[in-house]
């Protein structure tokens, strides 16, 4: 899976399933992300990047909830 982590207009960090952007549109230093339903986000533009999850992320997730007691 192919996620875009960015750092929103309020600074915060999101990631965004890249298979589910509509649209990217550059404005000025930041850009908008359009997810479809009225969803969009607005980003820096410099701090938008593509990470690769590993097939076994889920495995990951599941094993760091159980090593924290979470």
């Amino acid at each position: 899976m192919k996620l875009l982590k960015i750092v929103t207009d309020t600074g915060e960090i999101e990631y965004l399933a890249l298979d589910k952007i509509l649209s990217i549109k550059p404005q000025g230093n930041r850009v908008k992300i359009l997810m479809g339903a009225g969803l969009y986000w607005w980003a820096e533009r410099e701090t938008m990047e593509i990470l690769s999850l590993p097939e076994n992320f889920d495995e990951i997730i599941e094993i760091e909830f159980d090593t924290r007691g979470l």
